[in-house]
């Protein structure tokens, strides 16, 4: 999958595959001259061209604090049912290269982080049928 930001017309891809970064919840990202709050919309608006077009979307997310305060199904849900993304990668959280405000809040508490992965992989699993949590 090759990534690329939604502030592109056109996208990158490998083969039909796309790949984009999204957070949940979006704190920081932004289309170059939009505000923060526009993100969602305009990258839905282009994930859907490129899924129209039969090609294959995938993200990379990289949790936060607020990742973890909203919990793993709110963020597993976020992705999945209003995203419409099947493809996720989630990067750990641990902020390398230069400070700078976006990096604000990292590294985030282990304890807490392992509690929110742990989360994550219950609902993930009960969602796709791997294992019942009943």
């Amino acid at each position: 999958m090759a990534q690329t930001r939604p502030t592109k017309t056109d996208f990158v891809k490998f083969g039909n595959s796309i790949g984009s970064s999204v957070d949940y919840p979006n704190r920081h990202r932004k289309v170059k001259g939009g505000a923060v709050k526009d993100f969602n919309s305009i990258w839905l608006g282009k994930a859907d061209a490129a899924r129209n077009s039969g090609n294959h979307l995938g993200v990379i997310a990289v949790p936060s604090d607020a990742s973890i305060e909203a919990g793993g199904e709110t963020f597993y849900d976020h992705f999945t049912r209003v995203l419409g993304i099947s493809d996720f990668q989630l990067n750990t959280p641990f902020a390398g290269g230069s400070a700078n405000t976006v990096k604000n809040g990292y590294p985030l508490d282990p304890e807490r982080l392992g509690v929110f992965f742990t989360e994550l992989v219950d609902v993930w699993m009960e969602r796709t049928g791997l294992v019942s949590m009943k």
